[in-house]
């Protein structure tokens, strides 16, 4: 090798520095919360456990929101204004929420049973009719934004063909259009589309879902996304 001209050695480059994470978004911890809390108060859970200390600092550290469990009411606040407040009766709860963005909702659950029946959500659609004889047990509604949602469930004696022609006859009457029949043997499900609005051919919908139980009842459960 030439001492005057010396073969070049390769110069060491630095390893990049890992990429920073993303911020976790505190709106997707909330919606994270809320099915979580939901999930706990169908098993009559939330009112006793969800509010505890070790719960409490545990979901604290896990997610960096604030939580406050006094007077019966869990408030989970997150550094960027997020917030949501959750009153539970031990069969479901209330939710009131406010994301970082302003939005604001409520989402209203509730778990009944054959001996205890449940109202309809208060701001559940006139024009979606409710056959006589079916018993409301189980609803999740939710508000936010430009749509309400509902998801509801119904025992029932009378059988899934007399229940399927009755909404398939009702509600065309009240506007709707039948889009989508689908059947097994042990299930139905049909669903539903009405104009909201034409210009931007936006439409709220309503599919039903019959499913027969094995002591003999009908289960009818209905999901509708109702703009406003």
């Amino acid at each position: 090798m030439d001492a005057a001209n010396p073969a070049k050695q390769p110069v060491a480059v630095p390893p990049a520095a890992p990429p920073t994470p993303p911020a976790q978004s505190n709106n997707r911890l909330l919606i994270i919360i809320i099915a979580v809390v939901v999930g706990l108060s169908f098993l009559g859970w939330v009112g006793s456990k969800v509010a505890g200390f070790v719960a409490r600092k545990a979901l604290e550290a896990g997610t960096g929101l604030k939580i406050d469990d006094k007077g019966g009411v869990v408030s989970f606040k997150g550094q960027d204004g997020a917030e949501m407040k959750f009153d539970a009766n031990g069969q479901g709860g209330t939710f009131t929420y406010k994301t970082e963005t302003g939005e604001t909702g409520v989402i209203e659950t509730q778990v009944g049973g054959t001996d205890k029946l449940l109202a309809l959500p208060e701001s559940f659609p006139s024009d979606i009719p409710v056959m006589s004889g079916l018993k409301l047990i189980n609803k999740y509604s939710l508000g936010s934004g430009e749509m309400n949602t509902f998801t509801l469930t119904w025992t029932a004696a009378e059988s899934q063909k007399k229940i399927a022609d009755y909404y398939k006859e009702a509600m065309p009457r009240n506007g709707w259009t039948l889009t989508t029949e689908f059947a097994t043997p042990d299930s139905l499900m049909i669903s539903f589309e009405k104009m909201f609005d034409a210009k931007t051919e936006t439409k709220h919908s309503a599919t039903f879902s019959f499913t027969s139980k094995e002591d003999g009842s009908l289960e009818v459960s209905l999901v509708a996304q109702i703009y406003k």
